[in-house]
């Protein structure tokens, strides 16, 4: 199960460094988190050297983690993952 809660409570908690001109360092732990570092080289040169943040793509992305109580986030990916009571077609014989 995804933590989602706990997240959104971090990222609003830095939401003024992540809007801000601190952006860098601000996003800094989710940039570790992603272990580019910790690949094996070649590869970790390779994705260094094509990696790009942008911090209007990163707060767009974040939208709902920064503007959503943490508690509410939660409960929203909660209905988002249940099973679609929507009909489903398939294909017979595939």
């Amino acid at each position: 199960m995804m933590l989602v809660g706990p997240f959104a409570g971090f990222v609003q908690q830095l939401a003024p460094a992540l809007r801000g001109p601190d952006f860098i360092s601000a996003f800094a732990p989710f940039r570790e988190s992603i272990g580019v570092d910790r690949l094996p080289e070649p590869e970790r040169s390779r994705v260094a050297a094509t990696q790009r943040l942008e911090q209007s793509v990163v707060l767009d992305h974040w939208t709902g983690p920064l503007t959503t109580p943490p508690r509410c986030c939660s409960k929203r990916l909660m209905r988002c993952s249940m099973p679609s009571r929507c009909p489903t077609y398939g294909s017979p014989g595939r």
